[in-house]
């Protein structure tokens, strides 16, 4: 087997992430929900260990939809048709992800629960303070949005 340079080693990883940001909607649309988390932990100012705890909630669930993806695609290799263990291992995949979401849901209401009221003000200080930064938040969240939202494989 080949020597590996570390350079491919991390474009090999990043054609795989491309591959699951391409083909799987639901992923696309965890990571878009995952930008605006972790700008609203931004935006509020909330402490430090909060803000960490949003980027590790955040992760884990893209980690999972990545992992889940990679379980889907070696069934599918190895199951042509239908068989009920093939089935098994996708939903129990699939099930990964939605605990690891559920999870991601319950540490944002704890961080941001409590915060959620500043928000108005917080975003309309934000906006008179850097309006170009803001403009260019809101036209970045819509395009992602639009992304995120597009028709492929559900996921």
């Amino acid at each position: 087997m080949k020597r590996r340079v570390l350079a491919e080693s991390f474009a090999f990883a990043l054609e795989g992430a491309a591959y699951v940001w391409r083909t799987q909607r639901n992923a696309r649309i965890h990571a878009f929900l995952g930008y605006l988390a972790i700008s609203l932990a931004l935006i509020l100012g909330v402490g430090r260990l909060e803000r960490l705890l949003v980027v590790l909630a955040v992760t884990s669930v893209v980690v999972v939809e990545l992992l889940n993806t990679a379980i889907e695609a070696s069934v599918d290799i190895h199951v042509k048709g239908y068989h009920c263990l093939a089935k098994t291992a996708k939903n129990v995949a699939a099930g990964g992800v939605l605990v690891t979401a559920a999870m991601s849901v319950v540490v944002g209401l704890e961080v941001f629960g409590p915060e959620l009221k500043r928000l108005p003000e917080a975003v309309q200080a934000w906006a008179r303070s850097s309006p170009l930064l803001f403009y260019l938040w809101v036209s970045g969240a819509i395009l992602f949005a639009r992304e995120a939202l597009r028709s492929g494989k559900g996921g």
